[in-house]
């Protein structure tokens, strides 16, 4: 028999949340870290970054995952960690019709390539597929200024397109003004186009409204004073370079109502929601509606360090104080494992395991079958042991066993494998020869209790 499988943490979550899917989106990160986004319009297709920054990718229309290879990449590119990784990947995200996707690169020892990229799959120019929107520098002697704002030095963060699929929204840290930014861009085949500096505007937080028309935003404007509303361009449909002046609405002015108002998005009935607590940003936070009325009680004991609002926008995801909770718009607040980063509204398998009994965060629970294990999606199995649980979650300790299995019985491949924390089984979800579903341990202490059938 082979040996056990190994199993690969990256993969995009979702959280069951009072009966609702928690996809997110407007991603606030930390930094890099391992993740998966699915590809929006094909679910066999995905983009994934290792803890390393490494991009991988599943192209739409089928074929292998394999090593990003197109600029600023190149056939044979690899590295030992992030840290020595000048092409370093922290933020990736398809746009709305899986046709193309955009990246950040963020590298503390090579600024060269730091910035917004983007890939579309013609490769008619010679400098297709890929190419540099924005140049994140400190001095940006090398970037011309922007014909309205001028030059300055932008560390990008998080990206985020328009349901157009031309137009990227991006947030930024600003460093040589200690604070924060944001810029529209266009998704072009253009060389060059990374060579004038974006024009950036001086709110901490912004994301796209509803209506794709105007963003919202939130945090300090550029007087300082701290606001929940929209900004807008007149007659602006985003094509050309920079709009000046934007119009700002102003929802909820924080300032006067002694609140700190960040990370604020719009839901689909209109109405704007963010995080903030009274007075600054330094503690932990709940989450506010537009009239400055506190939905959730604090969420955490620390400021939030990543925040993932859902597609729905009904529910947010906070890392605060090395701790991840879900809280929602009707006034929840749960922790959930720690690990389970890297969303996204594509394709998402479900994730509602607890902490393990030791408070370590629990693996999350694939949706499919990860490429490179064991068994393949839809192979036939026959059980090898004298009998075999059939569980409702990959858990020895779930008390829910749906059926059990017998020598001899045949089961169909789902979905997995899922590790046990304490290293015991291996669990993967399969379908009985009576259509019953849910989880076996396919090894227990490193022997299969499955063969596969020839």
């Amino acid at each position: 028999l082979p040996p056990p499988p190994s199993f690969s943490t990256t993969q995009a979550l979702v959280f069951s949340v009072n009966g609702a899917s928690v996809a997110a989106a407007a991603v606030e990160t930390g930094g890099a870290a391992a993740f998966v986004r699915y590809n929006p319009a094909d679910a066999n297709s995905y983009i994934r970054v290792d803890p390393r920054g490494m991009l991988y990718l599943r192209p739409p229309g089928g074929g292998a995952e394999g090593a990003y290879t197109d600029a600023p990449y190149f056939a044979g590119f690899n590295v030992p960690d992030a840290n020595s990784n000048k092409n370093r990947i922290i933020a990736a995200e398809w746009s709305p019709n899986g046709q193309q996707f955009a990246f950040i690169i963020a590298s503390t020892n090579d600024p060269t390539n730091n910035g917004l990229w983007f890939w579309q799959p013609a490769r008619d120019l010679p400098t297709d597929p890929s190419y540099q929107l924005i140049r994140d520098c400190d001095t940006c002697g090398f970037v011309v200024p922007n014909p309205i704002l001028g030059a300055m030095p932008t560390r990008s963060k998080t990206l985020e397109w328009n349901g157009d699929n031309f137009n990227i929204l991006v947030q930024m840290e600003l460093p040589g003004e200690g604070r924060r930014g944001i810029a529209v861009v266009k998704a072009v085949r253009d060389a060059y186009y990374a060579n004038t500096g974006p024009a950036v505007y001086r709110y901490d937080y912004g994301t796209w409204a509803q209506d794709q028309q105007r963003i919202v935003v939130s945090g300090r404007r550029p007087d300082g004073r701290v606001i929940m509303g929209f900004i807008s361009c007149p007659d602006y449909t985003f094509q050309t370079a920079a709009c000046d002046p934007w119009q700002e609405t102003v929802v909820l002015d924080g300032s006067a109502a002694g609140l700190w108002l960040q990370n604020a998005v719009q839901r689909p009935n209109g109405q704007l929601v963010a995080l903030g607590r009274p007075g600054d940003p330094n503690g932990a936070m709940a989450i506010y509606d537009q009239n400055g009325q506190r939905l959730t009680d604090f969420i955490g004991t620390a400021p939030p360090t990543e925040v993932q609002w859902s597609c729905e926008r009904s529910a947010v995801t906070v890392l605060a104080g090395g701790r991840r909770y879900v809280a929602t718009v009707n006034g929840s607040v749960r922790e959930v494992p720690s690990a389970a980063g890297g969303f996204s509204c594509g394709r998402l398998p479900d994730m509602s395991q607890p902490l393990n009994a030791d408070g370590t965060s629990a693996p999350p629970v694939p949706s499919g079958v990860v490429e490179g294990n064991a068994f393949a999606p839809g192979q036939q199995l026959r059980i090898i042991n004298s009998a075999l649980n059939v569980r409702t979650a990959p858990n020895a300790n779930e008390p829910n066993v749906v059926s059990v299995l017998n020598f001899g019985d045949f089961v169909r491949v789902i979905a997995g494998p899922y590790p046990d924390p304490n290293g015991r089984y291996e669990w993967w979800e399969v379908a009985t020869a009576q259509g019953i579903t849910g989880w076996i341990a396919a090894v227990i202490d490193g022997r299969f209790t499955v063969e596969v059938v020839e």
